[in-house]
């Protein structure tokens, strides 16, 4: 996985990158919060783990600024602070942290964090790309591979508004295959679903 880390305590960041390395992950560092979100931009990092209080951009704002850009893929969050009350807890997973240590960060600790988030991060990336396979399914006619219907009508809502808003027209054009239906009856489906086949071909 990758990892970035964010700390403004060189003695905690040198730990922390360490405890990355060793069991086998990439690290990136960052001294402040403003650095760390300029290297989560960059490199989509699967973890960030973070400290809460950094100049420029804290920990909470950071959180929340990845949980507002993410789209398909998930970070996994772990928030690292030396303040451990209930609130502290609350308030970092209620701005989107996945979980919270406590500082002297313990490298064993921070080894069974990123354990979780390779698992929550895996199983993310698979519904991400199933969800785009259902997608691309969805918006596809099983028999012939063409846009059906609904792709139909999002392209051309989104093509009404691009006309709108540059004061440009389009054409649809449409085609009819001519007499299907007698051929339908007289050959079978089968038939009638090549000869489908064959007509989307020519697109």
């Amino acid at each position: 996985m990758k990892v970035l880390v964010a700390d403004d305590d060189p003695g905690s960041l040198l730990v922390a990158r360490a405890a990355v390395e060793r069991y086998g992950h990439d690290c990136l560092t960052a001294a402040d919060g403003d650095e760390a979100w300029a290297l989560y931009l960059e490199h989509q990092p699967d973890v960030v783990v973070t400290d809460w209080m950094m100049p420029g951009m804290d920990g909470l704002a950071l959180c929340r600024a990845i949980r507002a850009r993410e789209a398909d893929l998930y970070t996994y969050i772990v928030l690292l602070t030396s303040q451990g009350s209930r609130d502290d807890v609350l308030a970092g997973l209620a701005a989107g942290a996945d979980d919270y240590v406590t500082k002297p960060l313990d490298p064993f600790v921070l080894h069974a964090r990123l354990l979780v988030a390779l698992r929550v991060t895996t199983l993310h990336a698979d519904l991400a790309h199933y969800r785009k396979v259902l997608s691309q399914q969805a918006r596809t006619d099983p028999l012939t591979g063409l846009h059906n219907r609904l792709k139909l009508s999002e392209d051309l809502e989104q093509l009404h508004a691009r006309s709108q808003r540059y004061t440009e027209g389009y054409c649809l054009a449409m085609c009819d295959v001519d007499h299907f239906k007698s051929y339908n009856d007289i050959y079978g489906h089968q038939a009638g679903d090549l000869a489908l086949r064959a007509v989307a071909g020519r697109w």
